[in-house]
């Protein structure tokens, strides 16, 4: 055996790297970190791009992995079971990107973040981040030999494989054979499982992106916290002032002796959060006047005469209170009995009526313009804010549309419904979803129906260091692209945030303000039309089949699944053989393949004629007999 296996070592394309070695010749000779805890059957992972980490935890705890529910393809079904696992795994692949950057290993960590899979060079850092040694052992290549990476005893024995979809693309995959791993307890990730502990949402917590420098935390998050999580901030916040004796929370601290209410700010102190909230306390210039809504920061130079939102002595009182400016400086004044000051009278002065709506938000808004905005790029993308978090944070690198890009190259990203501008992209050529796209983005392909789906490589992406919010004019309208004309006819009349759109729909408001005034029946709410009705019944007769190509493309189609099946008859034999047992189903099959032949895929009408020949000979012989004879309708 052992000569077996200097041989094999002597015909392998590659010499063994320093932290690799051969098991020996005997088995039971192998060191071992402790007893076998797992050597039945194989314990599959999902096959998202973790799945060597989803192994490696499932050594740790092969019994509780075992009975976790999976699907054919490995996937795990609870949505909420996923995340916590997934999060684990993320907090795995965090220690051994942190590795390799401390090591100077930035090309092989990069190559990581952008979802390539770890190879013998990677395994090098996984073993001293996971503190253990593993038997990799090839399943699917007869020449290809065992080897161990890392030193010490064996933790676990890992199979590896090669999946091959109809495109012909093939990607590794690895699965849990056998398990010697010490019974000791998975350590949960400390920043991302506290976020969905405190939210049911648990997958929208743990994808969301890091925090950007220069963005403060809402005040509605801070407020509505439970007494155990503030007291929880409230320690971090005096650890980090115990290391950190010479940083100071308000910006004006070097200014701590100048006048009473510099002395206020430094004893009262204040949260964090109240600080980073009252942004633009007390100041007098009318260019800068922001809402608690407003998603523009101070600092962030998108507000003209930000720098100058904390002079003056009321400023620095104000950014410790964390209360509202106005109210803060009347109280100085009082205290000191002085009178208001001028900054206090032009604050009430152009305070808008509480009536003009339009007219206060046009007021205390400033909005960035075209050229800051879109920067070197022609168009906004909208993308929603889940998927954009993951990536701006680098874990999601194509965009899924249902159709090709039209508009190739650097676009500016932005979140949709919030209206802000993120980052900036360069989308690559579109392509078609190939097997392995479906199996990492599985998640986003339960939640979208198109029949077609395209694949938009982001190839690069620039996060910006600060948002920039889009006017509501601007966004009006717009399903899926922003022109930067639009941008540029708004800076040249600003005025169009605060007007009407059109006559039509002022006049329409009107209307049904006074309806609603009068009593009047106009007034109630219209039924929803009946196409949205057959668009929901049309989502739900959609194939299952996670890998289908044949959904239908339009309401009606004869491709979509019966009402008490779960697959269309083109994914699944016993759907199909039914059809083809009754004169309509005959029917639905034939048309479906006339709709096939129409598709941009040619290989789809292929497909479905090489599954109706295996399934349904004899109503395939009767196709191919009319097509041969040229009969306008094909014998049932």
């Amino acid at each position: 055996m052992a000569l077996a296996l200097a041989a094999a070592a002597a015909d392998a394309p590659g010499a063994l790297l320093p932290h690799m070695r051969l098991p020996p010749a005997a088995a039971e000779t192998m060191e071992v970190a402790g007893p076998c805890r797992w050597s039945g059957p194989p314990l599959n992972s999902p096959p998202d791009g973790y799945c060597f980490l989803y192994a490696w935890l499932a050594s740790l705890e092969p019994e509780r992995w075992q009975a976790v529910a999976k699907d054919s393809m490995g996937f795990i079904v609870d949505a909420e079971e996923e995340g916590i696992w997934k999060a684990k795994a993320r907090s795995l692949l965090d220690k051994v990107l942190a590795l390799m950057e401390s090591e100077g290993a930035h090309d092989m960590a990069g190559s990581l973040r952008r979802g390539a899979y770890p190879g013998d060079e990677e395994f090098a850092f996984y073993t001293r981040a996971l503190g253990g040694a593993f038997l990799l052992t090839p399943l699917s290549e007869d020449k290809a030999f065992p080897v161990i990476h890392g030193e010490g005893p064996v933790h676990c024995e890992l199979g590896f494989v090669y999946s091959t979809d109809g495109a012909g693309y093939s990607s590794g995959h690895y699965v849990l054979l056998r398990s010697w791993a010490p019974d000791q307890k998975i350590a949960q990730p400390a920043a991302r499982m506290s976020l969905s502990d405190s939210d049911s949402d648990s997958n929208a917590k743990l994808h969301c992106p890091p925090e950007r420098a220069g963005a403060p935390p809402l005040a509605d998050d801070a407020a509505s916290e439970t007494d155990d999580d503030a007291a929880c901030h409230t320690d971090e916040g005096d650890k980090y002032v115990s290391e950190h004796p010479s940083s100071k929370l308000d910006d004006n601290a070097d200014n701590a002796q100048d006048g009473e209410a510099s002395r206020c700010a430094d004893a009262e102190g204040g949260s964090t959060a109240k600080l980073q909230t009252t942004v633009a306390a007390a100041c007098c210039d009318s260019q800068l006047k922001e809402t608690p809504n407003s998603d523009a920061r101070s600092g962030s130079g998108l507000l003209d005469g930000a720098g100058d939102a904390r002079d003056g002595e009321a400023s620095r009182c104000a950014d410790a209170e964390g209360g509202s400016p106005a109210k803060h400086q009347t109280a100085v004044a009082a205290a000191s009995g002085a009178a208001p000051s001028s900054c206090d009278s032009h604050l009430e002065e152009t305070s808008p009526t509480p009536t003009d709506k339009r007219g206060k938000q046009l007021q205390t808004s400033t909005w960035a313009t075209a050229a800051m905005a879109f920067g070197r790029t022609s168009r906004i993308l909208k993308i929603r804010p889940k998927w954009l978090g993951r990536i701006l944070s680098g874990e999601k690198t194509i965009e899924i549309r249902g159709e090709a890009c039209p508009h190739e190259g650097w676009v500016t990203l932005a979140e949709v419904k919030t209206r802000r501008i993120l980052a900036r992209a360069r989308i690559g050529r579109s392509r078609r979803l190939t097997e392995t796209d479906r199996h990492e983005n599985h998640e986003a392909l339960r939640e979208i129906s198109y029949p077609a789906p395209w694949a938009w490589p982001l190839e690069e992406v620039e996060v910006l260091p600060a948002p920039i919010s889009i006017p509501s004019w601007v966004a009006k309208g717009s399903v899926r692209w922003i022109t930067r004309e639009r941008w540029e006819a708004f800076d040249r009349d600003p005025g169009l945030e605060a007007a009407p759109f059109t006559p039509t729909a002022w006049a329409a408001r009107q209307s049904k303000r006074r309806s609603a005034e009068q009593g009047c029946e106009d007034a109630a709410p219209q039924k929803k039309p009946k196409q949205t009705m057959a668009r929901k019944r049309y989502a739900a007769e959609l194939c299952s089949t996670q890998s289908c190509i044949f959904n239908p493309q339009r309401p009606g189609s004869a491709a979509r699944r019966p009402r008490l099946a779960s697959a269309c008859a083109f994914c699944s034999k016993a759907t199909m053989q039914t059809a083809a047992g009754t004169p309509a189903g005959r029917g639905r099959l034939t048309k479906a393949l006339k709709a096939f032949r129409t598709c941009s895929n040619g290989t789809v009408h292929e497909r479905a004629l090489k599954r109706l020949r295996h399934w349904a000979p004899a109503h395939a012989a009767r196709i191919e007999k009319s097509a041969t004879l040229g009969l306008a309708r094909p014998l049932r």
